[in-house]
């Protein structure tokens, strides 16, 4: 079983109370991350969190923090895709019409690239309105393509883990 991620922690103390100190922060580095023989590609469904594809992947949900680490997410209320239920509402409290014109990009009809960014004044006919809620959606969705450690390597990253978390 995986040892809880807090736990691999070095302790620190403040006012006399013995602490974790989680001001320790491991990245992946973005070299290691071009390799695709150390990762695999999943897609993220509705509803899964990182604990669910843990378990499924690893066979162990308290390995949670590597599929975090691995996809330089940290904070996993907001770099976790939503489901659907709170995406309706995280636009509905953020926008006062869900509606309303985020902004306009070009269309196929465009000498633009499709998808570039423009003003209202950008001839209609070029152009599309893309309304808070699809804006907010595409970002969510933007989140949902994750990379894993691969099973063979994941006593490697936990043992430089372990090694760099102390320094």
């Amino acid at each position: 079983m995986a040892a809880k991620f807090f736990n691999l922690f070095p302790k620190m103390t403040f006012n006399d109370m013995s602490l974790v100190d989680i001001t320790r922060h491991i990245v992946f580095q973005d070299i290691v991350k071009k390799y695709a023989v150390f990762f695999e590609k999943i897609t993220i469904q509705d509803g899964q969190k990182p604990e669910d594809i843990a378990y499924d992947y690893y066979q162990d949900a308290g390995y949670h923090w590597i599929v975090l680490l691995a996809n330089d997410m940290i904070n996993p209320y907001y770099d976790w895709p939503l489901i659907s239920n709170n995406l309706s509402k995280l636009v509905n409290d953020k926008y006062e019409d869900p509606n309303g014109v985020h902004h306009y990009e070009t269309n196929r009809l465009s000498p633009l690239p499709i998808g570039t960014i423009v003003d209202e004044s950008y001839s209609s006919g070029e152009r599309d309105a893309i309304t808070n809620f699809e804006y907010e959606d595409r970002l969510n969705e933007s989140k949902r393509s994750i990379i894993l450690v691969k099973k063979d390597f994941l006593p490697r990253i936990l043992d430089e883990f372990d090694r760099k978390i102390v320094l």
